[in-house]
């Protein structure tokens, strides 16, 4: 498998794992490991800070090395949603978030077990083939000595920046020593040569404990440059790539980060083109010969088990796609059914006993939402009823009066007595804890979670939580006896109260059922 071995004609389903969830509950996976040994590695991708391009590349590496017969499992440090939709539309399987604040350790662990164990080969089939029933992500290379499973982890920010100044909470870095995996770390090499070696040697000897055993040199400018980093660098660390500056590979942005994948109509076309480049620049060989094997076992998660009888209805389409794939699985776990529908599309769900609304950007769609009135009535019959609703930042606008966006007014489901408005500046955005407010079902329960939006509310409040973020102290969201909704987004794995709670498997749920 060498750099410069062409790869074949890039193909991504038209619809997608993180995108439609008729095909993620088959590409899921979740099982057991195949019979037989299966090779599995790990390794990150980590920058030298935020901008280095360590997600086109790691897209680009996820892409060329399912491409030669790997079986990829993604993962990304931090809280994000949209750069593992990205991952998740290369591969052809969720990607999973890592972050030590919003789970316990054993938690992360237990995740990073539950994404190899869904990407290692059922009996019968060979690494790099995705689940059965799911379209196939990539045109498979030459699978003959494919090296099985790859764990890939994308990195946050800079390797070593975390929730603090001091110590490595949160961080990349704390992610690489936790799950025992290396590290090659991304260097922008814009306007600079020797310049460069400092920086690596400063990242590799910083902490001891991180193994930084080779390095990506991204927007190189010239065959010159390239040979001037290969010369300086090469005694620090291996350089296991040299990858030409292309800017009109840049993903789109918006106030919230990348633009979701399931808006890009032309996202196959730009992926495609940035695995290509990749695999022409990077020394996959090289690479995968660094990467660490892992003993799969030891991470096992054993299935949580539950009773719920419980139909959730998800809203999950271009309006509403932030959800942690871990979420939806801890809900099954808990014995829940979950029902997939698009709300920008006119549809709803059908006789659910619960409701579960994600983050995403309902006000980009504000119009069509509107426009489905039997969901908005719907929407209004379960909260009236007691029927549990979960709704977190996009989810809580929607069940508001109204939404105002470039100047126009759309009405949305009306549960809450709240109005909302964008603004040109982010207003929150960080780790946070809250402590549930009464009515909310789980008061006084304290949970950790992620704020990030750029939306105001106005109106009346019954605060779902007290939130803490560093020294600030407020109150938001809307607590009901059966409904929360609120800016704060969690983690399943982390905040468990919540999913049995809305599963039904908490002993308040129980009652209901």
């Amino acid at each position: 498998m060498s750099a410069r071995t062409p790869m074949g004609p890039f193909r991504l389903g038209r619809h997608f794992s993180a995108d439609l969830p008729t095909v993620e509950a088959a590409a899921r996976g979740g099982g057991p490991p195949a019979a037989g040994p299966t090779t599995v590695r790990g390794l990150m991708i980590a920058g030298t800070h935020s901008g280095v391009g360590k997600t086109s590349l790691a897209l680009g590496l996820m892409g060329a090395l399912q491409g030669q017969g790997a079986s990829v499992a993604p993962f990304k440090v931090g809280p994000d949603y949209i750069d593992p939709m990205y991952h998740s539309r290369v591969v052809g399987r969720p990607s999973r978030n890592l972050d030590t604040w919003l789970m316990p350790v054993d938690e992360v662990r237990a995740v990073f077990a539950r994404g190899l164990q869904a990407a290692a080969p059922a009996p019968g089939q060979t690494a790099g083939s995705p689940p059965p029933g799911t379209q196939t992500a990539v045109s498979l290379g030459g699978v003959g000595g494919a090296p099985g499973v790859v764990g890939l982890v994308e990195g946050v920010m800079g390797l070593f920046d975390g929730r603090a100044g001091a110590g490595d909470d949160c961080s990349s870095a704390q992610i690489a020593k936790l799950l025992g995996i290396p590290v090659v770390l991304v260097v922008d090499s814009s306007s600079m040569a020797r310049s460069a070696a400092a920086i690596v040697h400063g990242f590799a000897s910083f902490d001891p404990a991180v193994r930084v055993v080779g390095v990506i040199l991204n927007k190189v400018a010239s065959p010159s440059h390239a040979r001037m980093l290969r010369e300086s660098v090469e005694p620090v660390l291996p350089v296991l790539g040299l990858v030409p500056r292309r800017p009109e590979l840049g993903l789109e942005s918006r106030h919230l980060g990348l633009v979701p994948t399931v808006e890009r109509e032309a996202v196959d076309v730009v992926l495609g083109e940035i695995v290509k480049h990749v695999e022409e620049h990077v020394d996959l060989d090289a690479l995968l010969a660094l990467a660490g094997h892992l003993d799969l076992p030891v991470f096992e998660s054993p299935p949580l088990g539950g009773s719920s009888r419980r139909r959730i209805g998800v809203a999950r389409d271009r309006a509403f796609s932030f959800y942690y794939q871990d979420n939806l699985e801890t809900l099954e776990d808990e014995g829940a059914t979950l029902e997939y529908f698009s709300p920008a599309d006119g549809e709803a769900c059908s006789d659910c006993d619960a409701l579960y609304l994600g983050g995403g950007f309902p006000e980009v769609y504000a119009a069509e939402l509107a426009d489905n009135e039997p969901l908005r009535r719907l929407v209004k019959e379960m909260a009236d009823e007691g029927r549990p609703i979960y709704a977190e930042c996009g989810g809580y606008l929607y069940l508001g009066e109204e939404i105002t966006y470039q100047g126009e007014r759309h009405q949305m489901a009306g549960v809450l007595p709240l109005s909302t408005t964008l603004e040109k500046t982010r207003l929150r955005m960080g780790y946070a804890s809250g402590r549930a407010q009464s009515p909310h079902p789980l008061s006084g329960s304290e949970f950790k979670g992620h704020l990030f939006h750029y939306s105001r509310t106005t109106g009346p409040h019954r605060p779902a939580y007290c939130i803490t973020k560093r020294d600030e102290e407020f109150q938001e969201g809307w607590a009901g006896r059966e409904l929360v909704a609120s800016y704060l987004h969690l983690h399943f794995r982390g905040s468990r109260a919540v999913a049995r709670w809305l599963a039904g498997t908490s002993e308040s749920g129980r009652k209901r059922n």
